[in-house]
């Protein structure tokens, strides 16, 4: 049986065990000799579970820091109760509470990371980084006022996250550097021969897509009044304020990362993606030329789409495909498809903003797109009560830091329309 099934099973003769002595507690008498022999079955039994749950949990563990799991959606722990906002309170001076449960999480992912928190560690479950956010505008000071309403939360706007929309894979539980061996030719090739003559040999080449952690990290400033509340749509929003920052780097990292000091290289000027220049605004064949690179680099395959900066569906929806024919359509159609492939926007790819840095978009198979997050010590969360600044309003400054890198698989399954004037 695997962790969670030896976890039910303990969790059921224990049910079992309360069942014996409440009854007998009802009845106002000891238990019987029928009742006892079954209480100490069963008290063998959960020590032989627990036994073998530990055992498990062991294997699961050390396979999970050997290799890194995929774990997305699901953890080794409950975490139904857990508060962000408790693990951010836990760590303000004076402030009351029952934290037990997400100090309890902090030295459980401590533990597992092998590295101790400088504040107190945020499983990534907790925030849902990896998920596709949308926010609204506003400010956190408007949450608290003489008519307070949690219910209409506002928070700020930040870059759309669209890369896990898109089909782009979380890797969380690494430890060391990440190597995957790639196939890097078609050799040996099939090839047709004549009776008796011999095939040519050749060899299987791989090489390797590598990575290595980088540091992201968002710092917000909270009052101490928001601390206090105890609205769930609070606790959402901190949530999702923090979600959609951290969510916005790693988008900007996949997008268009640099590859230079601190920032990942992004699909935008990655080594083996296909570049095509358009010609100020696209043409249709020219949309149609970036599928068809991809297909010619025998690509066409997983989760194909477009990745769009909001200027460029602007100007794709406002033009036709054959000029002074409007029977043809427009070059886009409709916000959330090009070319007959999905279409995500966001702001994390480059605008012209006046100084010549025109729009580039992405087309390609957005699940060979790795995002690898390193260790089970999911993100460190340090607050600073005593900022100057903060201090002098009764505020406190709450930082968030995760490890992250990009790995592009296959990066000739990508193809970029750069030069998009959407000045």
């Amino acid at each position: 049986m695997n962790v969670q099934e030896l976890r039910e099973q303990r969790t059921n003769i224990v049910a079992d065990l309360r069942a014996i002595t409440e009854k007998a507690g009802e009845e106002k008498r000891d238990l019987s000799d029928k009742e006892i022999e079954s209480f100490d079955a069963l008290k063998s039994k959960v020590k032989s579970t627990e036994a073998q749950l530990q055992r498990a949990e062991f294997i699961a563990d050390t396979e999970r820091r050997a290799s890194g799991e995929t774990i997305s959606g699901k953890t080794d722990f409950e975490l139904g109760n857990y508060s962000l906002l408790n693990a951010i309170r836990s760590q303000i001076p004076g402030m009351s509470g029952d934290f037990g449960r997400e100090r309890e999480v902090s030295q459980e992912l401590e533990n597992r990371s092998g590295q101790k928190a400088k504040g107190i560690r945020v499983p990534f479950e907790a925030l849902n980084v990896e998920k596709r956010v949308a926010t609204t505008a506003g400010d956190a000071g408007f949450l608290v006022g003489t008519d307070h309403r949690g219910d209409m939360a506002i928070s700020a706007l930040y870059p759309q996250s669209i890369v896990f929309a898109l089909g782009a894979q979380p890797l969380t539980g690494l430890r060391g550097d990440i190597s995957i061996p790639r196939q890097d030719t078609t050799a040996p090739a099939s090839a047709w021969v004549a009776e008796n003559a011999a095939l040519t040999a050749a060899d299987h080449s791989f090489d390797q897509v590598t990575g290595t952690p980088r540091h992201v990290g968002a710092l917000s400033e909270f009052s101490r009044n928001l601390m206090l509340q105890s609205d769930p749509t609070v606790e959402n929003f901190v949530r999702s304020d923090f979600t959609a920052k951290l969510g916005a780097a790693v988008d900007a990292g996949v997008l268009n990362g640099s590859g230079a000091g601190a920032e990942p290289q992004g699909i935008i000027g990655a080594t083996g993606v296909s570049t095509l220049a358009a010609t100020t605004t696209p043409t249709y064949p020219e949309i149609l030329t970036a599928v068809e690179n991809v297909a010619i680099a025998n690509g066409l395959s997983g989760s194909l789409g477009w990745a769009l900066h909001p200027g460029v569906v602007r100007l794709l929806r406002s033009t036709l495909k054959e000029s002074g024919d409007a029977g043809a359509g427009y070059l886009m159609e409709t916000p959330t498809q090009l070319a007959g492939y999905q279409a995500q926007i966001s702001t994390n790819l480059p605008a012209d903003g006046g100084g010549g840095d025109d729009s580039t978009a992405i087309f390609g198979d957005f699940s060979s797109i790795i995002v690898a997050m390193w260790g089970d010590g999911g993100i460190d969360l340090l607050v600073n009560p005593y900022e100057s600044t903060a201090y002098s309003k009764g505020n406190v400054q709450v930082r968030a830091f995760m490890s992250v890198d990009v790995l592009i698989r296959n990066p000739a399954k990508f193809c970029t329309i750069t030069g998009i004037d959407v000045s």
